[in-house]
């Protein structure tokens, strides 16, 4: 884009697109999608290969799935402990049917 308002970088935006197209997207398992989860994950240093976890333990006990995320972060969980993702949900399960607020 610098392109479009006369800063020369020396890169050409047509070839960048055409690498994006055929070399990056054949080597992604999905579109990358920028939604709460992932805004949240960045916010909170935690690993991507938390996020799957996390939906599937928010779906299974309840729970919004950001709240997970960035407990996990408050924890400074790393890539492994994944499976600490469980008290996490059982603990704002709690505070959810206690009636409390949850807490990011």
């Amino acid at each position: 884009m610098f392109d479009k308002i006369g800063v020369k970088t020396g890169i050409d935006f047509f070839d960048i697109a055409d690498a994006a197209e055929d070399v990056v997207r054949p080597a992604m398992p999905a579109e990358c999608l920028l939604d709460r989860n992932a805004l949240i994950m960045g916010y909170s240093g935690v690993y991507s290969s938390f996020l799957k976890h996390a939906v599937r333990q928010a779906e299974r006990y309840g729970v919004p799935a950001s709240a997970l995320l960035h407990r996990a972060g408050q924890r400074k969980l790393i890539g492994g402990q994944e499976d600490q993702l469980i008290d996490i949900a059982l603990e704002i399960k709690r505070e959810l049917d206690s009636g409390a607020a949850v807490t990011h």
